[in-house]
């Protein structure tokens, strides 16, 4: 026995067994093939479900065994039925369980101790608990519930009739990327991460430029200039204060406050003579104090 395998029930899962006269006669709309086969006199007919042939081709090529555990007393019958037809379904063991109480079915009772199992099964509870989470709990075939289907002419049968067409493909699916899913290739480089800078987008000349008269100690006034000839005054004003020298700049820093007849400084005055920006934020226009502001000094007393 393989290290891997699918069992699979073989009632209502992958097949539908009926007396041959039972059968619907329209069973070509929902089954892959009927087989037949006669046993104590009895001929009886066998519905093999949509993408039953490819599940088991495509397991077996992925090397996964496949087992049959049922409670169907002529199952080597019907598996011999159903290998006539196609020869992928010759040699797959099959286990008849006779009893049909709940917990019957045991991976243990049958002698199966891979190392990774996966029951397919219409019906849970016929396992034994303690195998009940290696079942995927099918999807019930019933060639009667869908004879009815195919004879409604409506969009709820036709729905009902797609996803049972689909079913066992999409089973198949979902099997083989259990038993083998997709390799990782750990040897392959991994791609180098994107640099900081290669995920920035290039400044733009005006930010270009902006940033050279920010970061550097003397100031191309050519550079700085407007369509009109004249220079954008932030800018140049930022030049000039780069580029005065450092006792200018200590001098500007010593130098009396330029204050009005009220004693207060002026920070606008004081901007025009340091060629300054206005100081602190305060633009040229906003006075420092309302209209009907009057302020006086206190009288000293002697």
């Amino acid at each position: 026995m393989s290290e891997k395998v699918v069992v699979l029930d073989l009632d209502h899962t992958i097949l539908h067994m009926l007396k041959k006269s039972d059968m619907p006669s329209n069973d070509a709309g929902f089954a892959e093939d009927v087989v037949f086969f006669a046993h104590m006199g009895v001929d009886y007919a066998v519905a093999v479900r949509v993408g039953t042939t490819s599940l088991v081709r495509a397991v077996k090529a992925a090397g996964v065994g496949v087992a049959v555990v049922t409670c169907n007393l002529v199952a080597d019958k019907v598996m011999a039925a159903i290998a006539a037809r196609c020869a992928v379904f010759d040699k797959i063991p099959v286990h008849v369980v006779e009893s049909r109480e709940k917990g019957a079915k045991s991976l243990a009772s049958v002698g199966i101790a891979a190392r990774q199992v996966v029951i397919v099964d219409d019906s849970l509870s016929a396992w034994d608990p303690v195998d009940q989470e290696l079942v995927v709990e099918a999807r019930r075939f019933d060639v009667l519930e869908l004879a009815l289907l195919a004879d409604r002419d409506d969009d709820e049968a036709d729905a009902k009739l797609d996803a049972e067409l689909g079913y066992l493909t999409q089973t198949r699916d979902d099997l083989l990327a259990i038993f083998t899913p997709p390799a990782i290739d750990w040897t392959s480089a991994a791609p180098a991460p994107a640099s900081r800078d290669d995920a920035l987008p290039p400044p733009s000349s005006a930010a270009a430029a902006a940033a050279a008269a920010a970061t550097s100690p003397l100031v191309n006034q050519a550079s700085l200039a407007q369509p009109d000839g004249s220079q954008s005054a932030p800018i140049a004003a930022a030049g000039a204060r780069l580029a005065a020298p450092a006792s200018r700049k200590r001098a500007a820093e010593t130098a009396p406050l330029h204050t009005t007849s009220a004693g207060f400084s002026d920070p606008v005055a004081l901007a025009a003579a340091e060629n300054l920006p206005a100081s602190r934020g305060q633009p040229p226009h906003k006075k420092i104090l309302p209209d009907h502001a009057v302020v006086r000094s206190a009288p000293v007393s002697t």
